[in-house]
């Protein structure tokens, strides 16, 4: 784990932050405050009571006023139950209502975010901000944001009553408060670090639990799994080590506190016992003192479990905020021209590409044209660009130099949505969601009607297919429960449903056997049909009939043309060509 040691919580900048998220429920915020108030109030109320039952009725002996004094003590207790749990729901339903506007912020910042950001951000680590880091946060509104307010309201107006009954022992009261809120500064300064640093571990963890069980099989299978095993102690150490150290430190100031309290009790009892032997104050006033004691305690106690409450929500909203404020991808232009249908070429003109400011050039000055209602194919060997090339047409990159226009228009003039209407994607790379087969030719959009779906299978051939598999049949997380012909039948399907103008297949065909190669093949031949078709295949036997075959090398196009012109020239692509047969036998 990297060194956290300087790292620091923001407090003033990230509690602004919480303050809007505050504001935005600022209703429900004030209503939860009044029962809060009340609450307190009623609190406040009891040993004013007491108080007045002890001089006012026991010593001189009024039974009627003791039992009046005995009712409206029963009266403010019930009242502090009643409020106190109207407060409690209120403040939840809010701080809910605060987590959801949070975490649907949070959804649509991660979908918005360059695809490189995934490469450092595994789903394990993101899902742990989503959840983990919100979870504390709602413990702050919940447990710590008001409960801190009402406490200093209510330490102050304690302190103001004892003053006004007995300065002389609310002096001794005061006396103690310097000691208890300095050593509660002292840690909660010094807990803030190993907070940050605790998140950090534990958001490690939780992404790397979650990628050993996403590949439990192949840790299995390649005998991995004492590895792993290893991996996951390191991280649980790390955590472990993290939170040790800062609970212990927090521990040690919470043991302070308790300390602290029966020490408060004992002076008052001494200095108090004497003054009310003395007649300088009453036993009623006594009593009082040793009953706001406790209440006193309780929210300087409780300070020590806030301050940690705080320290782990502000860390986790500083991770949050983080999030949210982390460039997303490139922004669409504030005018967009809109394309509503591809209508004559797809060119690259001079294109230079690199994925990183100080790395090499995937693509350098690559030029071509995609005429409509053509089929154009890219081959080449694996890390030349193929792939590069297909990122950058949809949007998911911008060139570095050069140009990419679909009839003329430049991509940085249209939006990304506008693109991705007009180019579908056929990837090898497949991603099922859980759910049901109708719901991933969806791609999870309840409004598209189902008849659209059946009436694109139909088109596509796939009518039986599909049948066979049932199109309500549930299918597990990435597709587990689905062979790899499954999976690749189902995503040529799914740009059937979409519809787009032009179709990219990425290696859509690999790893398959020859029944479903056929299937895909004929599926594929209806889905090209008044489309315009960008292949990218290693298997150079599924390109043959292609328009133009492009061979792509260190970013480069270095031969183009048919098959046959191709084969003829000699070159890389026959290459390519005899050794893919050599190897493998007749495709």
């Amino acid at each position: 784990m990297p060194d956290d040691s300087s790292e620091q919580i923001h407090y003033r900048k990230t509690g602004k932050r919480l303050m809007r998220l505050i504001w935005s429920r600022r209703r429900d915020f004030f209503i939860t405050a009044g029962f809060l108030l009340v609450t307190a109030a009623a609190q406040l109320a009891g040993p004013l009571i007491i108080r007045a039952a002890v001089d006012n009725c026991i010593v001189h002996a009024d039974y009627p006023g003791l039992l009046r004094a005995v009712f409206w003590f029963c009266a403010v207790s019930a009242a502090y139950l009643v409020f106190s749990y109207i407060m409690t729901v209120r403040l939840e339903a809010m701080a809910q209502a605060i987590m959801l506007e949070l975490k649907r912020r949070m959804h649509k910042k991660i979908l918005s975010l360059k695809i490189a950001y995934f490469d450092a951000n595994p789903p394990g680590k993101l899902g742990a901000r989503i959840q983990s880091d919100t979870e504390h946060l709602r413990l702050l509104f919940t447990q710590t944001a008001l409960l801190v307010f009402t406490d200093l309201i209510m330490t102050a107006v304690t302190l103001a009553v004892m003053f006004y009954y007995s300065p002389r022992l609310c002096a001794v009261v005061a006396c103690t408060l310097p000691v208890i809120v300095g050593v509660s500064a002292y840690y909660t300064h010094k807990g803030g670090p190993f907070m940050i640093r605790a998140r950090k571990t534990n958001a490690a963890l939780s992404g790397y639990i979650a990628e050993v069980l996403g590949g439990a099989a192949t840790l299995q299978a390649y005998l991995r799994t004492g590895a792993a095993a290893a991996r996951h102690e390191q991280l649980g150490r790390a955590k472990f080590e993290q939170v040790y150290a800062g609970d212990r430190l927090m521990n040690f100031g919470w043991g302070f506190l308790m300390f602290m309290h029966p020490m408060t009790i004992a002076l008052i009892l001494g200095f108090g016992g004497v003054w009310a032997l003395r007649g300088l104050v009453s036993l009623g006033v006594l009593t009082m003192f040793i009953m706001y004691v406790e209440q006193l305690f309780h929210p300087l106690q409780m300070l020590g479990m806030h301050m940690a409450t705080v320290q782990k929500s502000f860390a986790a909203a500083q991770r949050i905020f983080e999030l949210l404020d982390t460039k997303a991808e490139e922004t669409d232009p504030p005018a967009p021209f809109v394309l509503s249908e591809f209508r004559e070429a797809v060119e690259f003109k001079n294109v230079f590409f690199r994925y990183t400011d100080d790395g090499p050039e995937v693509l350098r000055d690559l030029s071509l044209s995609v005429r409509r209602g053509g089929r154009y194919a890219i081959v080449g060997e694996t890390g030349g660009g193929k792939s590069t090339l297909v990122n950058l047409l949809l949007k998911f990159y911008a060139p570095r130099k050069g140009s990419i226009t679909i009839d003329g228009t430049d991509l940085s003039r249209l939006d990304r949505a506008n693109v991705r209407r007009i180019i579908g994607l056929v990837s090898q790379n497949i991603y099922l969601f859980p759910g049901t087969v109708m719901e991933n030719l969806k791609l999870m959009d309840s409004s598209v009607p189902d008849s659209r779906v059946r009436a694109a299978l139909r088109d596509a051939g796939l009518e039986e297919f599909f049948a066979r598999h049932g199109l309500d049949k549930e299918i597990a997380e990435g597709g587990s429960n689905l062979s790899q012909g499954e999976r690749q039948v189902l995503s040529i399907a799914r740009a059937m449903v979409s519809g787009p103008d032009i179709i990219v297949l990425d290696e859509a065909t690999s790893s398959i056997d020859p029944y479903t190669e056929r299937l895909i093949q004929t599926a594929m031949e209806r889905l090209f049909k008044n489309r315009t078709a960008i292949i990218i295949a290693h298997r150079l036997a599924t390109i043959r009939h292609a328009d133009t075959i492009a061979v792509l090398s260190g970013g480069r196009i270095l031969e183009r043309g048919t098959h046959s012109e191709l084969l003829a020239a000699d070159g890389l692509y026959g290459k390519y060509y005899r050794l893919q047969f050599e190897r493998g036998g007749k495709d």
